[in-house]
């Protein structure tokens, strides 16, 4: 590889090493002689790329010129702190900075005095960009808080005037008609309990979820609970007249799909059990006597409870003539039909035992289901479940009693039986089965 530089062509000297002059290209004074790689001379050997010394060996002494210039004066640097300090206060003002980071900013100046100046600016920009990150940390944690207590202002005065939407209200009155429909329900008055419980526990799927943990619109949730329960009783209520007196009246097997269809989540489906059939059955007859037999009975067209229902599912059954006016449209609390029914299965458990399986019980239900169908008619047995009773045989009297299908006429005293168990005034037309624990009979499986 050749050199852009050639050799002098000035005739060999007796010195053992030539140095030349960078002006005359002539030798230089002895003192430059020693001194070969100088800038001022030309290299004696063609130049081959590398470097003719290694950075940090002690010869680098030698290889500074002269002509380097020395550190900057101490006037100059300063002048250079001052504009450095003037970015400090541009970066501040452009990252929009407190006055305690500007003075921040101007300490690291002085802290790296010794350091190049574009070195130090990028380095006062850098701290400059974390100082921005901090303040809009700290001014979003406060926009955060001032959310916070404006979110609580506005969930409070949401929550004083929450209110459940119409798909609620539609899906607690679904649940509480087939609370109320249920073949083994004891206590019709606490429905709402049992209505709130359930709702509870299905939340998630009945979208109630936003409901509970909030004290003001479990509130709200409790007395639409209440309401619908109310007006479920009272529906179940007036169609159970409806299939004992009137042009509507039928049979307990067509009555029992009737109601189902109506109040049972759900539908009576391909296949209804016969307690269905057991439950109507009891509530007709405690209906009759409740509406048409007793000396002192209510007016079946007077509502037993505030009710806050759609009217689909209402009647008006105008059934005889009024012993005494009508009433202000409510029933004093514990004289209700479902107070009252309450009150006589209590009474029919008391003396009859929990467990549907005895004697007593088998003689009860088949003496019910007889009179059912000796006053209102025997259905096909094609819509449901058939009971699983074969003595009933309608075509001659009753063997167990003797009655007159005439309001107010109808013979509650059942045949005699044990001793040891008495029955109640209305004990032979009321019972709410409950099934017992551990045991199965002929009717609740």
């Amino acid at each position: 590889m050749s050199s852009n530089f050639e050799p002098s062509s000035a005739p060999p000297s007796s010195q053992t090493q030539n140095s030349y002059s960078f002006d005359s290209m002539s030798p230089s004074s002895a003192s430059q002689a020693l001194n070969p790689y100088s800038l001022d001379s030309t290299p004696s050997r063609p130049f081959n790329g590398a470097l003719p010394y290694t950075f940090g060996t002690p010869d680098n002494a030698n290889n500074i010129s002269a002509r380097t210039p020395a550190v900057h004066s101490a006037s100059f640097r300063g002048e250079e702190l001052t504009n450095t300090k003037h970015f400090c206060d541009m970066v501040a003002n452009k990252l929009k900075l407190t006055p305690d980071q500007r003075g921040d900013l101007r300490q690291i100046v002085d802290l790296g005095a010794q350091l190049d100046s574009s070195d130090l600016k990028l380095r006062i920009y850098q701290q400059g960009t974390l100082f921005q990150i901090l303040n809009n940390q700290t001014q979003q944690l406060v926009d955060y808080t001032t959310f916070q207590a404006l979110l609580k202002d506005v969930q409070a005065s949401l929550d004083k005037k929450f209110s459940l939407s119409s798909d609620h209200h539609e899906t607690l009155l679904v649940y509480a008609k087939d609370i109320i429909f249920d073949p083994l329900r004891t206590d019709f008055m606490a429905a709402h309990i049992a209505l709130e419980l359930d709702v509870k526990e299905k939340m998630d799927l009945l979208e109630f979820t936003h409901v509970f943990g909030h004290p003001a619109r479990e509130r709200a949730l409790r007395a639409a609970c209440r309401t619908k329960a109310s007006g479920a009783r009272n529906s179940v209520r007036q169609w159970l007249v409806r299939t004992i007196y009137g042009p509507k009246k039928t049979n307990l097997e067509n009555a029992t799909f009737s109601l189902a269809e109506k109040f049972k989540r759900g539908g009576p489906g391909n296949n209804l059990s016969n307690r269905y059939q057991l439950r109507v059955a009891i509530l007709r007859r405690f209906a009759w006597e409740f509406y048409f037999v007793l000396e002192d009975s209510p007016d079946p067209n007077d509502d037993d409870e505030q009710v806050d229902v759609d009217n689909n599912g209402e009647i008006e059954i105008e059934l005889r003539p009024r012993k005494r006016p009508r009433s202000s449209g409510k029933v004093k609390k514990g004289e209700c039909f479902w107070s009252k029914l309450n009150e006589h299965i209590r009474d029919l458990r008391a003396a009859n035992g929990p467990d549907y399986s005895t004697e007593p019980w088998k003689l009860y239900f088949t003496d019910l289901v007889r009179r059912d169908i000796e006053q209102w008619g025997k259905g096909k047995d094609n819509l449901m479940e058939p009971l699983p009773m074969t003595c009933i045989n309608v075509a001659s009297p009753s063997l167990l009693y003797q009655h007159d299908s005439t309001p107010g006429a109808l013979n509650t005293q059942l045949p005699a039986h044990d001793n040891s168990q008495p029955r109640s005034t209305l004990g032979s037309i009321l019972n709410t089965p409950s099934g017992p624990s551990g045991h199965s009979s002929m009717f609740f499986p």
